[in-house]
């Protein structure tokens, strides 16, 4: 549906896209910033990107090479100039009494304008496909705009996962602390075995263990979050923590597909492929003659229209039709016209390859969207469980009906609990980036 502009949604929007501008700069600038929201990564990593910026030198590029083919079938117009000495010249003295002087001083200019009549094809159909990848550069531009906030969230939420699952291990390794330093006193008072303690111990060392790794994590993919926005965080910075998801309804795939046929890359890839038939039909152009209007006037000292040439300006004047038609060429035109062709077919190729990727990606998003929503709900559960049951062996332990390798089991599968809890978050997070970038939504 088209949308309508009224004055006030358009000071609106003018209003919004100027804060958003300004949102990393003033964000960055502040030093005490603590929790970056995903939309500050996201615009920083617009503004910075190359690729983005490379598609702006795309569509310059385009637009100048359609400017070409509007000139070619403009008619030219050229100046030329000439002089020369030549030495040894005699003059020439025939029977009749007739002399040629020679003219050792030879000065000529001439301007000459042509203008193409018939060119096979070659011209309006260059210019068509100037035009239509005109067209694309802009629509590929839009892409890679859409590209850069999908890596962009990628790369946010995958910070977010580490992050918190390094939250998550830091409180695991300070729990199982205390509950070492408990078996340790227990063990002075002769209360426990050594065998309990050493397993007590293997426990929060493999929980340290995994606390040092989930902190290597954070580095690496604060790195790349850093790469993509261009910039370096600031200290102490922080990502959001992925919430709940509000919505676990699973689009039809059918819908997704045909959402996904409107993003600006399919329509660039259907525009390559006019473009690349268009040049196969200019390249067939070698095959016919090329007919041009010619005119020309031209002042010449000696001027050798006039018999008897003499040293004196003179001037001449020409118009008429020129027409050129390479008869053999040794399959040069040939040679030509098929390469176009296989890049035509070449540029249909590459559509049918995007919409087999677009369905790749919607159906890997749609099951990692399933996945995620599925371990959301179960981690949930399974957190609630494991506590109760850390508490509950706990006791049980103390009251000496458990066994201790209950009680360490029980804080493992907590950590794990919590861990998984935190993942299944973030990955719906990812998940719904993805989905989103396949069918255009993000952009």
């Amino acid at each position: 549906m088209k949308q309508s502009w009224t004055p006030e949604s358009l000071c609106r929007s003018v209003l919004t896209v100027a804060a958003v501008s300004l949102l990393p700069a003033v964000m960055w600038a502040d030093g005490g910033i603590s929790n970056i929201p995903p939309a500050v990564i996201v615009s920083a990593s617009i503004e910075h990107s190359l690729a983005i910026r490379a598609s702006d030198q795309d569509i310059e590029a385009a637009a100048a090479r359609e400017k070409q083919t509007f000139a070619l079938g403009l008619p030219s117009v050229n100046f030329e100039g000439r002089a020369g000495r030549y030495d040894g010249l005699k003059d020439i003295v025939f029977a009749q009494g007739v002399v040629i002087p020679a003219v050792e001083n030879h000065f000529s200019a001439s301007i000459s304008l042509l203008q193409p009549v018939f060119t096979g094809g070659l011209v309006p159909n260059q210019r068509q496909s100037a035009g239509y990848q005109r067209k694309a550069a802009g629509l590929l531009r839009d892409n890679a705009r859409a590209d850069a906030i999908f890596y962009a969230l990628s790369a946010y939420w995958i910070w977010s996962k580490a992050f918190y699952a390094v939250a998550v291990l830091d409180a695991s390794a300070a729990r199982t602390k205390a509950h070492a330093d408990d078996v340790h006193n227990m063990q002075q008072a002769g209360l426990i075995t050594d065998n309990e303690v050493l397993a007590t111990d293997v426990l929060v060392d493999r929980t340290r263990l995994q606390l040092e790794q989930a902190r290597r994590n954070v580095d690496l993919a604060r790195a790349r979050v850093e790469f993509l926005a261009g910039r370096e965080l600031p200290a102490g910075s922080t990502p959001e923590r992925a919430g709940s998801p509000s919505d676990e309804t699973i689009p039809i795939a059918a819908e997704l597909m045909q959402q996904a046929r409107r993003r600006p890359e399919y329509t660039a890839r259907n525009m390559e492929v006019m473009s690349a038939e268009s040049l196969a039909r200019a390249a067939q152009s070698g095959f016919y003659p090329q007919v041009y209007l010619a005119a020309k006037y031209e002042q010449a000292n000696p001027n050798m229209l006039y018999i008897p040439p003499a040293d004196e300006w003179h001037g001449d004047a020409f118009a008429g039709i020129s027409i050129a038609w390479n008869l053999l060429d040794w399959g040069l035109a040939r040679g030509r016209a098929d390469e176009a062709a296989a890049r035509a077919v070449q540029a249909r190729l590459r559509l049918q390859q995007l919409d087999e990727q677009t369905v790749l990606e919607i159906r890997e998003a749609m099951v990692l969207l399933q996945d995620a929503f599925g371990r959301v709900a179960l981690t949930g559960k399974a957190l609630v469980s494991a506590n109760r049951n850390l508490v509950v062996t706990t006791d049980l332990w103390q009251s000496g009906v458990a066994r201790h390798s209950e009680v360490l089991d029980a804080h493992a599968k907590l950590t794990e609990a919590q861990y998984e809890e935190t993942v299944a978050r973030s990955d719906v997070a990812l998940a719904r980036a993805a989905l989103d970038h396949a069918t255009g939504k993000g952009e």
